[in-house]
């Protein structure tokens, strides 16, 4: 890919003062087994942390999570090899699909299989943008303002999905922002 994750433990200055917290729940899509680690190379931080898991009684999972967690890691390298192959085919249809009409904006993702659609051209508030796409295209996308006044006129698409999936939602939003460019064009 052409964007690499450098963890800040895999920094020698910094792991000592690093807790790396990770799951298998989007990467290998079993979020239902609520399970995760903590990295803590620092062994006092660790003896802190382990503490704290013990007393808000989150130091054991049961078994089938943790079954599930060391599965996925263990084997699961080559799931997710065809996994990225998928997401990388339906971004770029998302992305070639969504750049063929005028009206909303999306870049390719650095990292992750959600993608934000910039439908800021309309000058419309984006409570009436979400209703456009809910009534006229029937799709619910996630609102960027619950990210912070920044995210506003920004919605974020899933394209972890099945590509078929893909083309039906740009087609649904397309023809949502048909209709944004009639009402906005008509005022």
């Amino acid at each position: 890919p052409p964007h690499q994750f450098t963890p800040m433990a895999a920094l020698p200055e910094y792991a000592n003062q690093t807790i790396s917290l990770m799951a298998p729940s989007k990467t290998f899509n079993i979020a239902g087994l609520h399970n995760a680690a903590a990295v803590i190379p620092n062994p006092k931080w660790k003896q802190t942390f382990d503490r704290a898991l013990k007393n808000f009684h989150l130091n054991s999972g049961n078994i089938f999570a943790i079954t599930g967690f060391t599965a996925a890691y263990q084997h699961g390298a080559s799931w997710l090899d065809e996994l990225l192959v998928l997401l990388k085919a339906n971004c770029q249809l998302a992305v070639r699909m969504l750049n063929e009409f005028c009206g909303v904006k999306v870049r390719q993702p650095e990292g992750t299989y959600l993608l934000w659609l910039d439908f800021r051209s309309f000058n419309l508030e984006p409570q009436r943008i979400m209703e456009v796409l809910v009534e006229q295209g029937r799709i619910a996308l996630s609102d960027g303002r619950s990210f912070g006044r920044q995210g506003s006129g920004f919605f974020r698409m899933n394209i972890g999905c099945p590509q078929w999936m893909v083309r039906e939602g740009i087609e649904r939003i397309q023809r949502s922002v048909k209709y944004l460019a009639e009402i906005t064009n008509a005022d």
